[in-house]
């Protein structure tokens, strides 16, 4: 007797450079964000932020992002310098940058270790996209954001 399918496991590291290879992800695609504004707020006491990936342990100085649609993740504050650009002086407004970065839609569930404080262990579901954002660290976005947030540049990379 069998159980449920395993999920595929992915895993974020601390090195820069991209974690899937297009040899073993031949439908691998590369992907562009789309600019699209959030509100920061940076995160003053250990906290745990659920996602409907999973939980994210956030620490102190790390910041949580809001898309205004109910949509909210967290990330270091080292990640949001990098991928973003402050609107205004508060620091509250931000854009995302027109970052490259590696995408792959499993047909299968699959989880994905972060990196972040070694926290989670986000849950992506058939439908969902896995992100490879080039500076080791990975991502889940669900279909629909991923069609809001991202466009495909080539069919595999």
């Amino acid at each position: 007797m069998s159980g449920p399918p395993v999920p595929l496991r992915f895993r974020a590291r601390a090195e820069a450079g991209f974690v899937l290879s297009p040899a073993q992800y031949p439908a691998l695609r590369r992907v562009r964000k789309r600019p699209v504004e959030v509100m920061v707020e940076p995160v003053l006491r250990p906290l745990q932020l659920q996602t409907p990936e999973g939980p994210l342990q956030l620490l102190p100085g790390d910041v949580i992002l809001d898309d205004g649609d109910g949509r909210r993740w967290g990330m270091s504050r080292a990640q949001l310098m990098r991928r973003y650009d402050c609107l205004d002086p508060s620091g509250q407004r931000w854009r995302s940058r027109p970052l490259q970065a590696q995408a792959l839609q499993p047909a299968q569930a699959f989880e994905v270790q972060l990196f972040l404080h070694q926290s989670a262990l986000l849950q992506g579901q058939p439908g969902d996209w896995l992100l490879d954002y080039g500076d080791g660290s990975l991502g889940v976005v669900a279909g629909d954001v991923f069609a809001l947030s991202y466009e495909i540049l080539e069919a595999s990379v």
